[in-house]
């Protein structure tokens, strides 16, 4: 009964190690493939643990291999903004540098206009720009073919001086002219230079630029990481369990003393049950011989003699 038992006990731990064993097979692994870098790849070295939804996994292996990447077809689009003056306009194309968000790498690719939006505008006073009047005299001199009296205040004349510049009055204003230096003869002409100052419109913009292009090929280096899945506390406590048991089982084949002394006395109990009957027998005669012997004495007689 006792051998049964124990092949019992013993099959019933085999089947508990094989399915601690499947368990630790049916383990999860992840597997980490890095961007592909040229530099050092600092940013890309795997960590030593992860996780995934409620998932932990800790990292068992990694290794660095060679890798190619080849360009691919996407869409680009950049905001660049720009301080205009005046009438100035936008680029209609633009070279914007861009950089490959996987593997960091920097290139540059020509992008069209999309759309453009001003944010903002105001009036600078830096503005300024020469002048060159003619005919310089005392009664009168030109600017242009307008005859301008001598004495005039040139700021007088900002949209003429503008017009005479090539510039709009709507972007640019005239509010001073300073004289610079005398009079001067050129040729047989009577010239005065002269410096007109002002202020110009400057419009804050925001250009977009964008269309498709592809990406440059990449040749570099790339890691690879193997994570196992962190199986929870209450999994790891019930694959050690069988361990715990073996340990508690070797105790119990070994008796203890009280153990053996019960079954001394089990065994005595035993052998006198099954001998009862010869006990009892043997009994009876030694009272019988007893009595005989009682009788014999009180009667004076001994054995083997006769009374005369």
């Amino acid at each position: 009964m006792e051998e049964e038992k124990a092949f019992a006990e013993e099959t019933l731990f085999t089947e508990e190690a094989a399915s601690g064993n499947k368990k630790s097979e049916e383990k999860e692994t992840l597997i980490y493939e890095s961007p592909i870098f040229t530099d050092g790849g600092e940013a890309f070295i795997p960590e030593e643990t992860r996780s995934e939804g409620e998932k932990e996994y800790r990292l068992v292996s990694k290794r660095i291999r060679n890798a190619k990447k080849a360009g691919e077809i996407t869409y680009a689009q950049v905001t660049i903004p720009y301080d205009l003056e005046g009438d100035d306009t936008v680029p209609e194309t633009a070279d914007v540098p861009l950089i490959d968000e996987e593997s960091g790498t920097e290139f540059e690719r020509e992008l069209s206009l999309v759309d453009v939006e001003e944010t903002s505008r105001s009036w600078s006073d830096t503005f300024s720009f020469s002048v060159t009047v003619s005919g310089y005299g005392a009664d009168s001199f030109y600017l242009g073919d307008m005859e301008i009296p001598g004495d005039a205040d040139l700021a007088d004349y900002g949209e003429k001086l503008l017009e005479l510049a090539g510039l709009s009055r709507v972007y640019y204003r005239v509010d001073r002219v300073e004289w610079d230096g005398e009079p001067y003869v050129d040729g047989e002409v009577m010239l005065r230079n002269a410096t007109a100052g002002g202020s110009k419109l400057i419009r804050n913009v925001k250009a977009k630029y964008g269309g498709q292009i592809r990406t440059p090929d990449l040749e570099g280096k790339q890691y690879i990481g193997i994570y196992e899945e962190v199986l929870p506390e209450t999994e790891n406590k019930t694959e050690n369990a069988p361990e715990t048991e073996i340990v508690s089982r070797a105790e119990e084949e070994t008796d203890p003393p009280d153990l053996l002394r019960t079954s001394l006395a089990e065994r005595i109990i035993e052998w006198l049950e099954s001998h009862v009957t010869t006990i009892t027998v043997s009994i009876g005669i030694l009272f019988f011989l007893a009595a005989g012997i009682w009788l014999f004495v009180k009667t004076g007689k001994k054995p083997g003699r006769q009374s005369p």
